[in-house]
């Protein structure tokens, strides 16, 4: 098991165990199942269906609704809303292991399970949900700086048959075209054989940000951030050029553009 699987491991085996004592104190299930196996085998089912919708969703629900900006509010009501339908679906998973180990096909005993569920561990989930949503927007918050040496400092363009050199500080955006990139520097537009992924990653990301899955820009050239038709977001360059902001990546340009970039 990897170093980085070994740890989550660990906190699902605790959490597991921490709800199999707290369901056994309380003495909730009456008539059902109350012996220790028993109930660890509900709890585990419960929460291994929880930790796999979480990873199928957390990630791409925290990038698309991070937990800043000026839509905070509405994002936080989302993730609240994400955090019970997949506690929900949790629940009647683990109602629905149980039911069918203990009783058979009994359609009476896995909707009393259910409902019990409901009652004991939905706000366990919900609570670990928006522990893992505030811990990954955490880490989110800023982005990871390398040293500076490692950044691009000089991008290597085709044209007219000949390389050119073009200095990151002379690029105002670079624009993804099928298998290459458009360099836009000045009135000059270069190309070169890249993919805009692979170049977000070698940038600084302390001058150069990503605005859309096809564009990044150049920090330094930005002029100020206009609200264009239904709801939509344009970023205004200092040359006119005006470059569509994809949702994803708003709130987050919005934070960097607030802060010193010369840190």
């Amino acid at each position: 098991m990897g170093d980085r699987r070994l740890p989550t491991f660990i906190v699902w085996a605790a959490v597991v165990h921490v709800c199999v004592a707290q369901e056994i104190s309380n003495a909730h299930w009456g008539r059902g199942p109350s012996s220790w196996q028993a109930i660890a085998l509900i709890q585990s089912a419960t929460w291994s269906a929880w930790a796999v919708l979480m990873l199928l969703v957390v990630r791409a629900f925290c990038r698309r609704l991070p937990l800043k900006g000026p839509r905070v509010s509405i994002h936080a009501l989302a993730h609240l809303g994400a955090a019970a339908a997949l506690g929900t679906v949790a629940c009647w998973i683990g109602a629905v292991v149980a039911g069918l180990h203990y009783y058979g096909l009994s359609t009476a005993a896995v909707w009393d399970m259910f409902r019990d569920r409901l009652h004991t561990a939905l706000g366990g989930t919900v609570l670990v949900y928006g522990a893992v949503v505030v811990g990954m927007s955490r880490e989110w918050d800023q982005p990871t700086i390398r040293p500076a040496l490692t950044f691009l400092q000089r991008l290597i363009a085709k044209d007219d048959g000949c390389l050119l050199v073009v200095p990151t500080t002379e690029v105002d955006w670079l624009e993804a075209d099928d298998d290459t990139v458009r360099i836009h520097a000045g009135k000059r537009v270069h190309t070169m054989r890249d993919t805009l992924t692979s170049l977000n990653e070698r940038l600084n990301p302390r001058r150069f940000a990503r605005i859309h899955r096809s564009t990044i820009v150049n920090l330094d050239r930005v002029r100020e951030v206009q609200l264009w038709f239904k709801g939509e977001h344009v970023l205004l360059l200092t040359d006119g050029t005006r470059l569509t902001i994809g949702p994803t990546y708003r709130d987050q340009l919005l934070e960097r553009l607030k802060g010193d970039r010369d840190r």
